[in-house]
């Protein structure tokens, strides 16, 4: 699929963005009637993770269209999606954050479990 959305008009990315909304509510309501079904014990695996794939990727268009639409809302100045940010954030703050709290008597072993 194309997302290049600087050749496309404003009216196809509408429609692209409809159609890729519509998929994907209708392989949620698809999954969630199979997942009703595999609970009143009716369960096909394979159908199941046919649904799941259909699901995963209907998110996957809805996704890319809705870049698409930025993309032309934006216009040429745009960053491409694929861009890093700016700042990484620490992967580490939550563990020193945790260590604070056992430190400072906040949270002890007996709390956490």
């Amino acid at each position: 699929m194309d997302t290049r959305a600087e050749h496309q008009p404003a009216e196809s990315l509408r429609e692209q963005l409809r159609t890729a909304e519509a998929s994907l509510k209708a392989a949620t309501a698809h999954f969630r009637a199979l997942r009703k079904a595999a609970f009143a014990g009716r369960y096909d695996p394979d159908e199941f993770d046919q649904a799941v794939l259909a699901c995963r990727a209907a998110e996957a268009s809805l996704l890319a269209a809705r870049h698409a639409m930025a993309g032309g809302a934006a216009g040429a100045g745009a960053q491409p999606p694929d861009a890093a940010p700016a700042a990484a954030p620490d992967p580490l703050a939550r563990l020193r954050f945790a260590r604070w709290l056992v430190e400072t008597g906040r949270l002890s072993e007996q709390m956490a479990a």
